[in-house]
């Protein structure tokens, strides 16, 4: 009896041992494992793949850019920092990968890729992510879009493992786009809703029309705006000072967009007539065929142009016997202020030889003109 009650204390010690062995080893190896996922789960990486699924990967465009602290660039409209980040992302294969960092901080940059460059075989999900990060660090041909930083977190957590949170983001987004607009500088330039100042002007050009008027009269000078590093050439638009919008034309050597002077739509014929029969008195009187009255009377007797005209007549005349006229022009009235005026007149005059061709002179002319006692009188005649 005594060895049997010895015997079975023995087993019954044994158990308690081995089981609380176990039990202990069990335990051990819980801890161990818990310590070793809070280690993990402590690793940068970790909080940028949470940050990298919620936003990139759902494409929370707009979220990113807040994120980001994204500022607008000069003349971006709402909505085009989206829709670039769109543009870059269509078609593209997206990954993540670690550019390292310190004991504070870690970086991860955040890249697309073609899938062309991507390896032909089919890979799980996780291997192309891996293999799109791969390549990028190769120097495979890739679009960085963002960097992430992740800072060390001041939270304690399991066992005394600091984790890391989110810092900072930094978006990276092609500003090549650029624009340059050509416009009389008493326009306003508009890209979109917004007028442009004119200290975007870059420089400026006076109109060959400038040195043939009178003092005080306020000419047309030409205003070159340029715009470089652009997300995106706004629309631009072009008003008068009466607010009607004027179009622009690309110049198709230049890539210059383009209005040029707008000019008047509705002229009274009387004066139209006035000006073309003035002309024509001078191209007569400069062939002998008519008087310097004629001229005067629809000249400007005090200005230089007349002046010149009555003092050095035309030295070259034809040897003819009549003359006419055909094919006559007048257009492109451009009113300075309501006493100052420019247009463009042309016509053939014929002078008629005897016994050979007759000889076609043909007259292009900027004519100018002004009121003088409320008659409009020519003042200025430039070739054209």
């Amino acid at each position: 009896m005594d060895r049997a009650k010895k015997k079975s204390k023995f087993w019954i010690i044994y158990t308690v041992v081995v089981l609380a062995t176990i039990f202990m080893i069990t335990m051990g190896a819980a801890i161990l494992i818990s310590w070793l996922d809070a280690f993990e789960q402590s690793q940068p990486v970790h909080a940028a793949q949470s940050f990298y699924d919620e936003y990139f990967v759902a494409e929370k465009w707009t979220e990113i850019l807040e994120k980001a602290n994204y500022k607008m660039g000069d003349l971006e409209q709402k909505g085009d920092a989206e829709a670039a980040l769109k543009a870059l992302k269509k078609g593209k294969k997206m990954s993540f990968y670690a550019l390292g960092g310190d004991d504070q901080y870690a970086r991860y940059n955040v890249i697309l890729v073609d899938p062309a460059d991507l390896p032909k075989e089919d890979p799980k999900k996780e291997e192309v992510k891996d293999a799109i990060a791969e390549m990028a660090v190769q120097g495979v041909p890739s679009t960085k879009i963002a960097t992430i930083t992740l800072k060390k977190s001041k939270t304690e957590g399991k066992y005394g493992f600091y984790g890391y949170e989110f810092s900072e983001l930094e978006i990276f987004l092609d500003r090549k786009a650029s624009a340059q607009i050509c416009i009389p500088s008493h326009y306003t330039l508009y890209a979109g809703d917004r007028a442009i100042t004119s200290d975007q002007i870059v420089a400026t050009q006076a109109h060959f029309w400038n040195e043939h008027l009178p003092e005080g009269v306020t000419g047309v000078e030409f205003a070159t705006y340029r715009f470089e590093n652009l997300l995106k050439a706004p629309e631009f638009t072009v008003k008068d000072a009466a607010g009607n919008v004027i179009p622009l034309v690309e110049n198709e050597e230049s890539g210059v967009l383009e209005t040029g002077i707008v000019y008047a739509t509705q002229v009274d014929q009387a004066l139209s007539d006035r000006l073309l029969a003035g002309l024509k008195a001078y191209a007569t009187y400069m062939q002998d065929d008519g008087s310097l009255g004629a001229v005067a009377k629809y000249f400007d007797t005090n200005s230089n142009f007349y002046k010149s005209t009555r003092e050095n007549p035309s030295a070259f005349v034809w040897d003819h016997n009549g003359y006419e006229f055909q094919n006559e022009r007048i257009e492109n009235f451009y009113f300075f202020d309501e006493n100052t005026l420019c247009c463009y007149i042309s016509f053939d005059q014929i002078l008629k030889m005897t016994g050979r061709e007759n000889y076609v002179d043909k007259i292009s002319m900027t004519v100018f003109a002004h009121k003088v006692n409320g008659t409009w009188r020519i003042f200025n005649c430039v070739n054209s």
